[in-house]
């Protein structure tokens, strides 16, 4: 299955309340979601193939996140995301 930014963000947001409980989980979900989501859209767009993963690891060594994505299609601004690894564990994409 394949992601957008929206469900990606709301299944990372998951992971990091299971991680720092709820309410860390959200304060940490929007301070870093955004920066590591936008990160990782324009790694894909430059990408010459169209197709990339990144690696992210927060400051405090409690979390770490794998995001592997491609173009939607050749010439367009939206990614998708094809694979999301948090902390070693490969998330379903449900």
């Amino acid at each position: 299955m394949i992601l957008d930014r929206e469900r990606t963000e709301g299944i990372l947001k998951g992971r990091l309340i299971e991680t720092y409980g709820l309410g860390a989980g959200l304060e940490t979900a929007r301070v870093v979601l955004p920066s590591v989501l936008s990160d990782f859209e324009k790694t894909v767009l430059a990408s010459p193939d169209g197709e990339a993963e990144e690696l992210y690891r927060l400051e405090d060594g409690k979390a770490e996140i794998l995001l592997k994505g491609k173009r939607k299609e050749p010439g367009k601004r939206r990614i998708i995301i094809t694979e999301i690894i948090f902390n070693g564990a490969k998330t379903e994409l449900l």
